[in-house]
């Protein structure tokens, strides 16, 4: 069974998973994607030997999560070419997402094989051993991926965790410093580091790399907040996971000027018991909605990039509807901490008393308070 740590990394971060597909490259979005992903069908049935749409075909299947689309058409070349290394590459892919891991890895074997010049095989190889609690075979992999790519920070990223739980230190350290100067915000590698440091007794060494994983966690959200908003600015409306918004609030009930650190919690200790203080810091923040008391219900966000000010846009969205929507929320239960971030689930009461559950992040700022990073 492959352990929660182990999860966390391998579906934790974006650029891990997503590791080798040419999202940039092709210049694919979700509107393109919609459009075209029919026509790969038939584009392949003509010519199933054509790499370009097989490449294709990989970022939309994860763009629109169309998994058993995406493996039927694989199958589909496979039963009249069993020597289709792209075809074997993406129908491991679905079944890597749908957690059958030794057909996934059969699968990149048999693309690497047919083409052994292609890095993705071997890093989803890599993946797949890692959830088949094979590391040795995992940094086999990764390695040769690492050979045919070397400016692909995630295949070092990769390499480093297999090296790590393989106790190799000394290699470890030098992948996941390589995938860091190939790629600064590779959150990946700065867990890496961190727990290699940890595990060494180079406790400042480790704090320092876990912080720097956070501050480029935040650059990358930052920066799909941004075009995110740029693609739909005007409808927007909504506390991320919770209900739509009503109208705005007048903007002289939330003041722009910069929040300050709230000084009710700002000395608490974080190392005593991370959830429960989580979990006041939650309370705190709804008693003071409840109060309509705005900017302090701001201090306890988190103070990393522009959090706090696109929480404050949101409270305004809201209006006078904030309170009601922050009392759907129930109290926060089951959290998990990971390093300097805390995931809490909560039920939330939606229309005609329906019950959801959503998830309350907060991140272990600079100060060494618990903030709420989303919800």
């Amino acid at each position: 069974m492959v352990n929660k740590s182990l999860h966390f990394f391998l579906l934790g971060t974006a650029s891990l998973w997503l590791g080798g597909l040419p999202l940039r490259a092709e210049g694919l979005g979700k509107d393109v994607c919609k459009k075209n992903f029919d026509s790969f069908k038939e584009l392949l049935a003509k010519n199933p030997h054509d790499e370009a749409t097989w490449n294709q075909l990989r970022v939309c299947t994860n763009e629109l999560k169309r998994w058993n689309e995406a493996a039927s058409i694989a199958s589909d070349a496979l039963a009249k070419d069993a020597n289709i290394a792209d075809a074997h590459l993406v129908l491991g892919i679905t079944e890597l997402h749908a957690k059958v891991y030794p057909k996934a890895a059969e699968e990149f074997r048999q693309a690497s094989t047919l083409n052994s010049e292609k890095p993705a095989p071997y890093y989803y190889l890599g993946m797949a051993d890692l959830f088949l609690n094979n590391p040795s075979e995992a940094a086999e992999a990764a390695e040769k991926a690492v050979t045919l790519d070397p400016r692909n920070a995630t295949y070092h990223s990769q390499l480093a965790y297999a090296d790590y739980l393989l106790g190799e230190n000394d290699q470890c350290e030098a992948a996941a410093k390589k995938a860091v100067e190939l790629d600064p915000n590779n959150v990946a590698a700065y867990k890496v580091l961190g727990n290699l440091y940890k595990r060494e007794g180079r406790t400042a060494e480790s704090d320092k790399a876990f912080e720097d994983g956070i501050h480029a966690n935040g650059r990358i959200a930052a920066g799909t907040t941004r075009m995110a908003e740029k693609h739909d600015n005007q409808t927007s409306g909504n506390l991320p996971g919770l209900a739509a918004a009503s109208p705005a609030i007048p903007s002289s009930a939330v003041p722009s000027h910069d929040v300050q650190t709230s000084p009710v919690r700002a000395a608490a200790p974080v190392g005593n018991d991370p959830a429960a203080f989580c979990k006041h810091q939650w309370e705190d923040m709804r008693q003071a909605v409840e109060n309509h008391d705005y900017e302090k219900a701001l201090t306890y966000f988190s103070d990393y990039l522009d959090t706090r000010e696109q929480y404050r846009q949101a409270f305004k969205r809201l209006g006078s509807r904030l309170p009601a929507v922050l009392a759907n929320v129930g109290e926060l239960d089951e959290c998990e901490i990971v390093i300097a971030v805390a995931n809490c689930k909560a039920s939330v009461t939606g229309q005609a008393g329906t019950i959801n559950e959503t998830v309350v992040r907060f991140e272990r700022n600079t100060d060494s308070v618990w903030r709420i990073k989303s919800f």
